[in-house]
């Protein structure tokens, strides 16, 4: 999955994001951070800056306590 997927389906509500500091996925890793129109995060995402391919994608669901964790199966 690219990233441009991933801010598609998240209506492109980026609120920010980071250099990822674990080295599990390389030193281009970064974090991407989406909020509601209330500023509220409800997704985010861990991606290669280089190939906007997404490790791994991170969802909540607003006023529940449900979230769920994708993990790209291709990642080694």
């Amino acid at each position: 999955m690219k990233l441009l997927e991933v801010i598609q389906a998240c209506h492109g509500r980026v609120a920010g994001g980071d250099p990822y500091l674990w080295s599990c996925y390389g030193e281009n890793a970064q974090y991407m951070e989406f909020r509601d129109v209330n500023g509220k995060g409800y997704a985010h995402c861990v991606f290669d800056t280089k190939t906007y391919e997404v490790y791994e994608i991170h969802a909540e669901i607003p006023g529940q306590d449900v979230a769920f964790r994708w993990v790209n199966p291709l990642k080694e």
